[in-house]
């Protein structure tokens, strides 16, 4: 990131790393069945702010496509995760599994 400012006014470049694991629902870094039990228990719901996560299609409604993208991704480790603490949950628009230096 370029010019960023920090609370006290410096400005200065800052590398961040950050990874994304399409089908993490639960954000801790592998697909397992908690992701596919969280997204089957939002099928046939709209997205919100508490269940943007298990919209994995990315269409703006949980269903069986969703469920069925999570499952096929079970097992599915995030390089490199700390499976001790998850993500925060903010929204992105497309989320894929890779992992990316910025």
């Amino acid at each position: 990131l370029d010019n960023v400012v920090d609370a006290s006014g410096g400005t200065g470049n800052v590398s961040v790393s950050m990874g994304v694991l399409e089908g993490d629902t639960t954000a801790n870094g592998l697909v397992n069945s908690s992701d596919i039990a969280q997204t089957q228990s939002q099928s046939g719901q709209a997205v919100t702010q508490s269940n943007f996560r298990e919209d994995v299609t990315v269409n703006g409604i949980i269903s069986s496509s969703d469920v069925a993208l999570v499952q096929s991704f079970s097992g599915t480790p995030l390089s490199g995760a700390s499976l001790s603490s998850p993500a925060s949950a903010t929204p992105i628009s497309n989320p894929r599994r890779t992992s990316r230096n910025k």
